[in-house]
């Protein structure tokens, strides 16, 4: 039977509680800006009246015996000696840095970030705007664990996103979905070749041999953008995009390089190539958070998305995740 959005909103948010990030069986835990997404998340479900303190966020790390990586993923109270000052101190101290992220981002964010931070405790705005629900739509597809019947369609919907905001970046290019909800059909080489036609690029054919006839994925190209010229050469501005949700996104940053090394032959001018993540990887040191996984790569993050989209929302107020962004709001779990 399929599942109607209802149906999977009431199905995710009966019984709903939150899922504890596991460092140790999640390696990109160890980094800080994402505890202070899931100290957001946490607050979206918080009594909407209340703040979360740095203190309430301490005792729910404590209380569900979640690590956060003071070293290596085992627990401070494993590596210090048993004073109890000293591991006080030491949690203190993490935590000092989580939120001094959730500070900035207040400030980077501006009026596009739906939640008050005032001296190190945080809580949702009681008004949110359509642009402070796209913050939320990426802040949620960032923590797909907890919304197991929802995850098709935020991830479905992201790369919907992710093409409305290169467009918005890139208005005089032509921007096609190539993933999940492309119109793109067939198996993958009839869609590698349909791509190839469109582009005017040729395709390589002992390349696509290697590919199975039963093959129906995209090999990690889900969004193309390029701006062809009347003359219809190869000569042109091409973008070829990834979008992942998962917290393992570094692993595929590289993977639309199969379009570019085998099975298209840009012999004129070599595409750039893009990755579309809901993570907030901008800060104050004028870098990205992660900045040595995003080398070689033309970056759109959770900042850059929100931006994008405010000249695009009535694209963002189309889809269901907009629905799904209006549900969490309106779900009150104090115990989360």
């Amino acid at each position: 039977m399929v599942m109607n959005l209802e149906d999977k909103l009431t199905k995710q948010f009966t019984k709903f509680s939150l899922k504890s990030p596991n460092p140790k069986q999640d390696h990109p835990w160890i980094l800080e800006h994402l505890h202070a997404d899931f100290i957001e998340l946490r607050t979206l479900f918080w009594d909407k009246t209340s703040f979360v303190t740095l203190q309430d966020a301490i005792s729910f790390y404590k209380d569900n015996n979640i690590d956060v990586d003071f070293k290596k993923g085992t627990r401070v109270e494993d590596q210090l000696a048993s004073e109890q000052v000293e591991i006080d101190e030491a949690w203190n101290s993490k935590f000092l840095k989580i939120f001094s992220i959730i500070e900035e981002r207040e400030i980077i964010y501006g009026e596009d970030y739906p939640f008050v931070y005032d001296k190190e405790k945080i809580k949702i705005k009681t008004e949110i705007t359509d642009n402070q629900k796209v913050y939320l739509y990426l802040l949620i597809s960032s923590n797909l664990n907890n919304f197991s019947s929802l995850q098709d369609i935020l991830t479905s919907e992201f790369e919907s996103l992710s093409k409305f905001a290169l467009s918005q970046y890139l208005p005089s290019f032509i921007v096609e979905e190539f993933g999940k909800n492309s119109e793109y059909t067939g198996n993958t080489i009839s869609k590698i070749k349909a791509l190839s036609e469109k582009l005017k690029i040729k395709y390589r054919e002992d390349q696509l041999k290697n590919i199975a006839k039963t093959a129906s994925q995209e090999k990690g190209l889900d969004i193309v953008g390029w701006a062809p010229f009347e003359d219809e050469l190869a000569s042109m501005l091409v973008v070829l995009a990834q979008c992942a949700c998962g917290k393992d996104w570094t692993k595929k940053k590289s993977d639309t390089t199969y379009y570019s090394d085998s099975y298209l032959d840009f012999i004129k001018l070599k595409p750039t190539h893009a990755m579309f993540i809901p993570y907030g990887l901008v800060h104050y040191d004028v870098n990205f958070f992660q900045s040595d996984r995003t080398n070689s790569r033309l970056i759109f993050e959770r900042k850059r998305i929100v931006t994008l989209m405010k000249k695009n929302i009535e694209k963002f107020k189309e889809l269901r995740s907009y629905s799904i962004v209006d549900r969490c709001i309106e779900f009150d779990a104090i115990e989360v």
